[in-house]
């Protein structure tokens, strides 16, 4: 996987690159490294890299984050997907608070 990453290397330049890097990493469970890719200044806008950028958000526990950026999806298109991850966010955010207050 280095070696497939190392040939990917990111580039502002370059979108697409940029996006499959992040989406590696994303795949490869290194949340950490996926959001700093995806939050960089300059990192790409467009709609799939919003997308992942908020299945990294809730993958990392982010509930808040994933909402906020489902519910722009859910805005921008509103479709069923859209809604339905919408959904698994705000059930999984109400969970760890829930589970949170317990533990106090």
């Amino acid at each position: 996987a280095d070696a497939f990453l190392a040939g990917l290397a990111p580039s502002h330049k370059d979108d697409n690159v940029a996006f499959l890097h992040a989406y590696v990493h994303y795949r490869l469970s290194n949340f950490e490294r996926a959001w700093e890719m995806l939050s960089a200044p300059g990192a790409a806008e467009s709609e799939s890299a919003r997308q992942l950028k908020a299945q990294v958000a809730y993958r990392r526990g982010e509930y808040a984050t994933a909402v906020e950026l489902y519910e722009a999806a859910w805005e921008a298109d509103g479709t069923e997907d859209a809604l339905i991850n919408l959904t698994a966010a705000l059930t999984s955010g109400a969970r760890a608070r829930d589970a949170e207050q317990d533990a106090r």
